[in-house]
């Protein structure tokens, strides 16, 4: 092949790629995507991690939740089956993978219970809806 037709074959293999996009315009920043993409992916990952942490202490929340209330209305209905409240909650409280804390009964009728579990502290109160409102 003379050079004339290879210097056209070579254009139009490229003839789309502007000039200052090819690699021989910047032949000492080879791998530097590389670089940029390792960057990324590692910024990617720690964001990952990092909602993956949020949304287990949201559910753990939610869990720990669930057991102080349903401590709490076992707690204020147990005394209409002659059971004792506080008892009953933490064995609800166990069931649920938490502690008791505390737990009062008020006029035998009201229930206020406080559960940990994993570090995180809640309180839940149940009771007849007449007394909750004041009624």
């Amino acid at each position: 092949m003379d050079p004339i037709t290879t210097s056209r074959h070579l254009r139009r293999k490229y003839y789309c790629i502007p000039r200052f996009l090819h690699r021989q315009a910047f032949p000492d920043e080879q791998g530097s995507a590389t670089v940029a993409t390792v960057g990324m992916i590692a910024v990617l990952v720690v964001t990952a991690l990092l909602l993956l942490h949020a949304a287990h202490n949201r559910i753990v929340h939610h869990q720990l939740q669930v057991a102080a209330d349903c401590a709490a209305l076992s707690a204020a209905t147990a005394p209409w089956w002659d059971a004792d409240a506080c008892a009953v909650a933490a064995q609800i409280a166990t069931a649920h993978h938490a502690t008791l804390v505390d737990c009062e009964l008020d006029d035998g009728m009201n229930a206020t219970v406080t559960v940990r579990s994993g570090g995180q502290l809640l309180k839940s109160r149940a009771g007849p809806a007449a007394l909750a409102t004041g009624q």
